[in-house]
């Protein structure tokens, strides 16, 4: 488990129908969308499901749209949410919230055969799938998508290529934006 960060946040800001946005000492701002929480939360329970290949949200009987209904900070280590489909385990420390925002720097971006845009972000050595929306909202590929973890990132073209295969036109490509 990450030790808890001394230089935590300078601010935090809940917004409770769209994600959360931390500004760090240095006057970054990270806003992190509320799927994107979600689905990674780091509780024990999320996490297996994860491993199991399951979705963590949404399922079944999940309520939409995606609400935070509560946040607390958790000392200095992190910030807690509960959930509008009551799930309230989940700790995100600083750490992982600046790994994450980090991460994105290095995240990839693919037009796929000008029909569609995918992020794809490795993370704790696993690649995280993202379908781009209007407006740049994202959600989670994580039902749909499963790239192999050992897979490079100079061979993400091709195998996005023959996953979403059904997309192609002639002439079309896969292409890193």
């Amino acid at each position: 488990m990450p030790e808890p960060d001394a230089t935590g946040p300078g601010a935090v800001e809940v917004d409770r129908e769209q994600g959360l946005t931390v500004t760090w000492p240095d006057g970054t701002a990270s806003r992190f969308p509320l799927e994107e929480l979600r689905v990674n939360c780091p509780c024990a329970d999320c996490r297996n499901r994860r491993e199991r290949g399951l979705d963590v949200w949404p399922t079944p009987t999940s309520p939409r749209p995606l609400r935070i209904v509560d946040a607390e900070l958790v000392g200095a280590w992190g910030i807690s949410l509960t959930w509008n489909d009551g799930h309230s385990t989940g700790i995100f420390s600083w750490a992982v919230l600046r790994e994450w925002a980090a991460a994105r720097d290095e995240r990839l971006r693919f037009d796929v055969f000008g029909r569609l845009l995918v992020d794809v972000e490795r993370r704790d050595g696993r690649w995280i799938c993202w379908r781009i929306g209007a407006g740049g909202t994202r959600a989670s590929l994580a039902g749909e998508l499963a790239v192999p973890d050992e897979l490079g990132a100079d061979e993400l073209p091709t195998y996005l290529a023959d996953w979403f295969h059904e997309l192609a036109a002639p002439g079309t490509q896969v292409r890193r934006l």
